[in-house]
């Protein structure tokens, strides 16, 4: 959020799984309402150097 990684306020994660091979392939935090509220309202940061919004 506002151009860091964060984790689930609740420590909680969800392994992915390649569902060929039914192998792990990444594990991301579980986040529920409240975090995607703040990310939402995080400021964005300003990438001017390579013309992106």
């Amino acid at each position: 959020m506002a151009g860091t990684w964060g984790g689930a306020d609740s420590g909680a994660t969800l392994t992915a799984t390649n569902p060929a091979t039914a192998q792990p392939i990444a594990t991301v935090p579980l986040m529920g309402r409240i975090e995607t509220e703040r990310a939402i309202a995080a400021p964005r940061p300003q990438h001017k150097k390579n013309g992106a919004p």
